[in-house]
């Protein structure tokens, strides 16, 4: 699904890791990307578009002479270079924001060098600029929808670093105030129930993650916050069944597991504290979690 790749790189990345436990949200290649998290249903539209923007830009370079043929040739180079740094490229604001204005800018070059070929062209006959019009209507609806998740973002930013300036009360009264108005912004919760627990709020933390699982039940961090929670508060027994969970989404995750055998042990559960050490010891034999998980079951 879309935006979904991190949800799913715990369970079945590759585990041999120079730095073990390493975690991403991309598979940085903005290809590979999308056909994981889009399918061929994204994957095929998108190819099509650049492919046309590729044509019709070497076509504008083959028909083009003189300062023209420079300048598209110049817009062109750094076109099909993008398309290359794509291949190894996280999908992220600036690649994705540079890459469209230079695809822009060349269908625009390559527009003026097809014009300046005919005696009229099809746009300038055309009795109403629709493709003006349509222009103005996406970049209206793409700011509609943006917008409030651009400000949901703002404002968790901005109560995160003024949070030691505020009362407990105030504190509590805009945490709550921007839970309410994120009830479907997954990003936003995670972001907001991480400042609630830097501040210790407990029990705004549970609720937020009780919402986060409800829209999306496989979330990591729908489960991990709970975890951290109720260990916080000294409650091994709940906050197993979420560190129980988090085997099933990330079954290599060396630091849930060894909080897990201290909860087990916790509650004096021996048995499924040694079935976890063993499980460590299967995974990364020798390791540093695999000692520790030993020295545990020792004390």
């Amino acid at each position: 699904g879309i935006d979904r790749f991190g949800e799913y790189y715990r369970e079945y990345a590759v585990q041999i890791q120079v730095v073990q436990g390493q975690t991403t949200d991309n598979a940085h290649s903005v290809y590979l990307h999308l056909l994981a998290t889009g399918g061929l249903v994204l994957f095929i539209p998108y190819i099509v578009l650049l492919g046309y923007i590729t044509y019709i830009g070497f076509n504008a370079l083959v028909n083009s002479s003189g300062e023209a043929k420079l300048r598209t040739g110049g817009i062109f180079g750094i076109w099909v270079g993008t398309l290359a740094v794509n291949i190894v490229a996280i999908d992220n604001i600036g690649v994705a924001v540079w890459f469209w204005i230079t695809g822009g800018v060349l269908v625009s070059v390559s527009s003026k060098t097809n014009q300046a070929k005919e005696t009229k062209s099809i746009q300038q006959n055309l009795a109403f600029p629709w493709p003006t019009v349509a222009s103005a209507l996406s970049i209206t609806i793409a700011l509609v929808i943006t917008t409030p998740a651009v400000v949901s973002s703002h404002s968790s930013f901005i109560l995160k670093n003024n949070s030691n300036n505020l009362s407990a009360t105030s504190f509590v009264k805009e945490l709550n105030n921007q839970v309410s108005g994120s009830q479907n912004n997954i990003h936003n919760l995670v972001v907001l129930n991480d400042i609630a627990l830097r501040q210790g709020e407990i029990e705004v933390s549970l609720k937020i993650s009780k919402r986060i699982r409800e829209i999306d039940p496989r979330s990591f961090y729908g489960q991990y916050l709970p975890a951290i929670a109720y260990d916080a508060i000294s409650s091994p027994k709940e906050a197993i069944e979420f560190r129980e969970k988090l085997l099933e989404l990330d079954p290599w995750g060396n630091a849930n597991m060894i909080q897990l055998i201290k909860d087990y042990l916790a509650i004096n559960d021996r048995a499924n504290a040694n079935l976890i050490a063993v499980r460590i010891k299967r995974n990364y034999p020798g390791s540093q979690a695999d000692i520790d998980a030993s020295a545990l079951l020792v004390g």
